[in-house]
C-alpha cells in the first residue's frame, strides 16, 4: 500500500482492499468522514464485468466528502429561505396551526434535537447521506443494478392534500408490481410532481432495483396495462430504466424530498420539453406542511424478499 493509500486510510475511515494495475477493488469499506459510513460487502457478482466493481479511491473517497459537504451547505440555505416563505405567508392568514407547525419544526431544528421532518432541507440532507450510503453499498452487490423511475399515471390527482391515501395505495402497487415481475431487491423513495399543463400531480418513484433485462421489461407491460385507460396531456411513460454510470449523483437524485412543479417550453429547435422548477405560493407552502405530516419511513421505500415467489396475476 503506497504513501497516500496509508494517509487516506488513516485520515477518512477503515478500508480493506486488494490492488489491481492502480486500480482497487473494495472488499469491504467503511467510511466515517463527512458522516457517511459506507459498508460495502465482499460479495461479488459472477454475471457482471469485474469492471464495475473496481472503484478508484479518490473516486469515492473524494466525491463523498465532497457531495456531504456541497449538500449541507444548500440545505442550509434552502431552509432558510422557506422559513421566511412560510413566515410571509403565515401573515397573509389566518388560522393556519398546521403552518405554524411546519414553521416550528424548521425554526428550532438544531444539531442536538433533529425535527426529523422531510420538510426540513438539513434533515433531508442527513437522511439522503444515510440512504446514498445504502445505495451505494446496494450498487456494489446487486447483479444488475439499475435505476429506475415508476410513474403512477392510474393515480394521478388534483388536490395536494389526497397525498396520503394516494402514498399508501402506491407503495403497495409498486411492491406488488416488483415481485410479480421477478424483482425482489429495490429501495428509494416516493416523489410528487405538479404538472401544470394539466393541472395534476404525478405520483412517482425512484429506485435502484436489481433488474435485468427480463424484468425490466415485465414491468414495464404491467405498468403500461395498468395506465392504458388513463388520458394524459402528454405521451405516457410509465417506467424509465438506465444503467448507473455516475453512482453518487444519480443515487443521491432518488432521495431528494421536495417536490417541484414542472412546465412545458419550446427550445430554440422547436421543440417541446419539460422543466422543473420550484412550486409557486402557496402551493410551495402546502407542499411543506404536507411533507412535514409524512415520516421519511412513509417517503422512502425498500423490499428485500429474496426468498420471496412471484405472485401470480
Amino acid at each position: 500500500m503506497n504513501e497516500i493509500a496509508r494517509t487516506k486510510r488513516k485520515r477518512r475511515g477503515r478500508l480493506q482492499m486488494e490492488h489491481t494495475n492502480n486500480s482497487i477493488v473494495i472488499t469491504k469499506q467503511v467510511i466515517t468522514s463527512g458522516g457517511i459510513s459506507l459498508v460495502v460487502s465482499p460479495k461479488q457478482p459472477t454475471n457482471r464485468k469485474e469492471t464495475a466493481h473496481r472503484i478508484s479511491i479518490d473516486a469515492i473517497v473524494e466525491q463523498l466528502i465532497d457531495f456531504n459537504k456541497t449538500s449541507m451547505e444548500h440545505a442550509r440555505k434552502e431552509r432558510s429561505m422557506r422559513i421566511k416563505s412560510l413566515e410571509k405567508w403565515i401573515c397573509k392568514k389566518t388560522n393556519q396551526r398546521s403552518a405554524m407547525t411546519t414553521l416550528k419544526a424548521l425554526q428550532n431544528c438544531r444539531a442536538s434535537k433533529r425535527c426529523q421532518s422531510p420538510a426540513c432541507p438539513v434533515c433531508g440532507a442527513i437522511e439522503k447521506e444515510e440512504r446514498l450510503n445504502k445505495h451505494l453499498s446496494m450498487y456494489q452487490n446487486f447483479d444488475h443494478p439499475r435505476f429506475i423511475t415508476v410513474i403512477f399515471y392510474h393515480d394521478i390527482f388534483s388536490d395536494i392534500s389526497d397525498v396520503h391515501k394516494v402514498l399508501q395505495n402506491a407503495r403497495e402497487q409498486l411492491e406488488r408490481l416488483l415481485v410479480m415481475s421477478g424483482i425482489d431487491r429495490a429501495s428509494g423513495s416516493f416523489e410528487v410532481d405538479y404538472h401544470e399543463e394539466g393541472k395534476l400531480f404525478l405520483p412517482h418513484f425512484h429506485l435502484i432495483v436489481d433488474a435485468g433485462i427480463k424484468e425490466i421489461r415485465m414491468l414495464r407491460q404491467r405498468l403500461t396495462e395498468l395506465c392504458a385507460d388513463v388520458e394524459y396531456h402528454t405521451t405516457k411513460r410509465s417506467l424509465m430504466a438506465k444503467e448507473i454510470k455516475d453512482p453518487i449523483k444519480t443515487l443521491s437524485y432518488q432521495s431528494k424530498y421536495a417536490w417541484f412543479r414542472v412546465y412545458r417550453f419550446t427550445d430554440k429547435n422547436g421543440k417541446n420539453r419539460n422543466q422543473k422548477a420550484r412550486m409557486h405560493s402557496p402551493m410551495f407552502e402546502q407542499s411543506l406542511i404536507i411533507m412535514d405530516s409524512l415520516s421519511f419511513d412513509e417517503i422512502n421505500f425498500d423490499i428485500n424478499n429474496c426468498n420471496a415467489k412471484p405472485i401470480d396475476s
